[in-house]
């Protein structure tokens, strides 16, 4: 409809996205290292949300691929999404092993749970 090809338009949108996420990246680590982690850093934060949103982008993209009906796809990314979730609260588990810890942290929720619960142990000292 614009004349652009869907590469162009799909980075575009992209760096859209990227831009969006740094601001809510940077909003969330400034609340976060000042209100919650008082010995975690701002960058370790900054850097946790920001790679969060950019898979969870990369996620969406990822499901747009395969299906050509929006209401299809937003239903079927939603259930996904909260599979992926109760995997990470499986995860955050003290008796499952590191190794089943690595191949859950494959998935973007599995991995920021992980990554705050790595942060709040560390916040305790």
């Amino acid at each position: 409809m614009m004349g652009l090809t869907d590469g162009v338009y799909f980075v575009s949108w992209f760096l859209e996205y990227i831009v969006l996420n740094t601001i809510f990246a940077i909003i969330n680590s400034i609340f976060m290292s000042t209100m919650v982690f008082n010995y975690v850093g701002f960058g370790w934060i900054f850097m946790l949300f920001w790679l969060y949103g950019i898979s969870i982008v990369s996620l969406a993209y990822f499901f747009t691929s395969f299906m050509d009906k929006t209401r299809i796809a937003l239903i079927l990314s939603i259930l996904v999404y909260f599979v992926m979730f109760f995997v990470s609260l499986v995860a955050d588990n003290e008796e499952v092993g590191n190794s089943i810890k690595m191949l859950a942290s494959v998935l973007p929720p599995t991995c920021m749970e992980l990554g705050i619960s790595i942060f709040q142990k560390f916040d305790v000292i």
